[in-house]
């Protein structure tokens, strides 16, 4: 299933997140550690500056270092978080998965062309990160 294949090369992404970002979890402090409502955190949103999780942006950080950082890139990387939000969260499936739906369709091909992207990234990241070492390029 393609859905799931985009999921594991966001998968794949995401632990070398959790390692390359593995010191910024102390960092985080609740108000709550019942429902989780943050106190603090290394990350903040841009408009308001409240502390925030910091996953989506995290996910683009390591991307912009270890894979491209032009304005277009940083768009697209976006893009991949939120389809995989969308997966994950609310069971979409890429058209690809749809059984029903045989015909092909523009959406489909933009679908094909950010799971290619998400591969190409999962690649190039773990690449790039293995040569350059965790936690060695400066953010």
């Amino acid at each position: 299933m393609k859905s799931v294949s985009f999921l594991v090369f966001v998968s794949a992404i995401e632990t070398l997140i959790n390692y390359e970002y593995r010191n910024d979890k102390p960092q985080i402090e609740f108000e709550c550690k019942d429902c989780q409502t943050l106190k603090n955190s290394p990350v903040k949103c841009q408009k308001c500056g409240r502390p925030i999780w910091g996953v989506n942006a995290n996910f683009r950080n390591f991307l912009k270092t270890y894979v491209a950082s032009s304005e277009e890139s940083i768009k697209k990387f976006k893009r991949i978080y939120n389809l995989r939000s969308k997966i994950v969260h609310t069971g979409l499936l890429l058209l690809g998965d749809e059984h029903e739906n045989w015909v092909k369709s523009e959406k489909q091909d933009e679908q094909w062309k950010t799971h290619l992207e998400t591969m190409q990234a999962a690649r190039i990241g773990l690449v790039n990160w293995l040569i350059q070492g965790p936690n060695k390029v400066p953010r």
